[in-house]
């Protein structure tokens, strides 16, 4: 967790083989991460319709560190 910086990609991950939904980093906040996230809405639904920020937390999610 201490690599992953702002404008790092994350990826969903869900099963060993699938990524499903990929989003940008734009802080990191002890046990959480902060995002700008396409495809989504206020449902957080991820075949959404719109641009939203989201407050997540680490689990299935690997990070692309640029």
């Amino acid at each position: 967790r201490n690599r992953i910086k702002e404008g790092a990609f994350f990826l969903w991950q869900p099963t060993p083989n699938d990524w499903q939904h990929a989003g940008i980093v734009t802080s990191v906040n002890g046990d959480t991460f902060e995002t700008v996230e396409g495809n989504t809405n206020d449902d957080g639904v991820r075949e959404g319709y719109e641009v939203c920020e989201r407050t997540r937390g680490f689990g299935k999610y690997d990070f692309v560190l640029i």
